[in-house]
Parts: C-alpha cells; structure tokens; sequence
C-alpha cells in the first residue's frame, strides 16, 4: 500500500482545520495540514496557496472522510462545509430588519447628480487630512444645491452629513481670508 497523502478537505481559518486533523488523529488516521504555518502567519496569503489543506494517506480517505461526516456539526455547521453563512442564517440572525429605509437603500450612484453627490461627500471626508479638497467640496456643494433634480433620501442625507463634515473646514477658510485681508489691506 502506498503512503500517498490526498487532500479530503480544505480550510480558510487555521483553527477549524486544526479542529478536523485532531478529530482525524482520534480515529488513528495520521494527518498532514498542507499550508498551515503559511495561513496562521499571513492569513493573506491563505487564497493565493488554496487554502489549508488537510491530508491524509490514500488507502486511509473513506475512513478520515466519514469520521469527520460523523463529527457531525458544530454550531450550525458541518466541517466539510464552507465556512460562508447562508441566506438563511443571514435572515434570521437577530439582526431587527425593520431598519431606517436610509440605511436599507444601496448607494452605488444612479443618476448623475448622485455621482456628484458621491464625490462631495468622499472629497468632505479627504478635506479633512488635506486641506485644499475643502475648496473643491465647496464648489462641488454649491453645483449641487443650484440643480433642482430630485435626491432619493440615501443621498440627501449623505449630502448633509458632508456638509457638516465641510463646516469646520469652511470657518477655518473663512478665518484665514479674513486673515489674509486683514494684512494685506489693513483692517
């Protein structure tokens, strides 16, 4: 008999794929986890080497297989599953669904005044660690407010929330110009 190691499953987390080799080492199969320094150190890099892999001798894959089927699940999943929640799971985790129709609303930009809507409040945010982008959401602020297009409620408050981000970086540019008017034309 050959002692060729086969992959029967593979993990993402190290610690499920540390959980089914001891659960296999139980039944008096040996095992090999194929990635395992790699993914505990830099999990990154988990995607690129396809995973943890957990392996066992050829002429032993029945056995390990249905050991870890009859380990049965753990939580709500099974060790041969995906660790990915399904639809379900997702629906019913507590979560309160009847959530502000704000929140609810995706915000991928479907008209155009969005997309400007979009751009002010990220450059609103950005104005904060460089001060020149409060200019240009200024004038991006003032476009918006001229246009009389309708904003769905997503994008009004997203408006808003930018404007109050921008109204300390507006004082501040109103205190230097008067600064600045104040030294050169003596006030």
């Amino acid at each position: 008999m050959s002692d060729n190691f086969r992959t029967i499953a593979t993990f993402w987390m190290p610690v499920e794929a540390q959980l089914a080799k001891q659960l296999v080492e139980a039944e008096g199969i040996p095992s090999v986890l194929q990635g395992y320094e790699t993914v505990s150190s830099d999990w990154l890099l988990g995607n690129a080497i396809g995973g943890i892999q957990l392996q066992v001798p050829e002429h032993r894959m029945q056995q390990a297989m249905s050991a870890l089927s009859e380990a049965g699940s753990f939580g709500k999943r099974s060790l041969l599953e995906p660790a990915m929640p399904t639809d379900h799971e997702l629906e019913t985790d507590g979560i309160d669904n009847d959530q502000d129709p704000i929140e609810d609303e995706p915000l991928t930009p479907q008209t155009g005044r969005e997309a400007q809507i979009d751009r002010f409040y990220k450059s609103s945010i950005v104005s904060w660690v460089f001060f020149p982008f409060s200019i240009y959401s200024l004038y991006v602020f003032l476009r918006i407010k001229i246009d009389d297009q309708p904003i769905s409620p997503a994008y009004e408050h997203r408006l808003w929330m930018g404007a109050w981000m921008q109204l300390p970086s507006l004082i501040l540019v109103l205190l230097i110009l008067r600064l600045w008017l104040i030294q050169f034309f003596g006030g």
